[in-house]
């Protein structure tokens, strides 16, 4: 948490959740791919936590690192890696299987203009990855929601 400086972790997000439930608020939750020290694993098992969150929406942000911030200083010396976008489409279509068939994915990738991002270069183009996304489970056979497990009610 600190590395990232997000000012939270899962236990204070899931606190906000549950608040906002008890609230009656609709939420969505954003996750971001790639983050230090996080595989294939972690990933997804950030996607099943999201999954059984009952949201109503879910945005994907590929790790991208901003001119100035605490990561981009690590990035030279090759203290962190990054995604490599070919690997984006897997990864995303991975996640979609796990959640529900209803919440919403409202963004598949991060936005941060050229000017702004030290790295990637050339990320993900937004039409190319969703097109790569959508051959990606067109190829698998399979659809958001595919490896859905219902774990009951609603809970946190």
């Amino acid at each position: 948490m600190a590395r990232v400086r997000r000012g939270h972790g899962v236990a204070e997000f899931l606190a906000a959740r549950r608040a906002a439930a008890d609230a009656g608020l609709r939420a969505a939750a954003h996750l971001i791919l790639g983050l230090p020290g996080e595989g294939r694993a972690e990933i997804l098992r950030g996607a099943e936590l999201l999954a059984g969150l009952g949201l109503e929406g879910v945005k994907f942000h590929d790790l991208q690192l901003p001119r100035g911030s605490g990561l981009a200083a690590e990035y030279p010396a090759g203290e962190l890696t990054l995604i490599h976008p070919a690997r984006l489409p897997g990864l995303l279509a991975d996640c979609l299987e796990l959640l529900p068939p209803g919440c919403e994915v409202m963004r598949l990738c991060s936005d941060l203009g050229a000017s702004e991002r030290l790295a990637p270069r050339r990320p993900a183009g937004k039409e190319r990855l969703y097109r790569a996304v959508e051959a990606e489970l067109a190829a698998r056979g399979t659809r958001q929601g595919s490896r859905f497990r219902p774990k009951g009610p609603f809970r946190i």
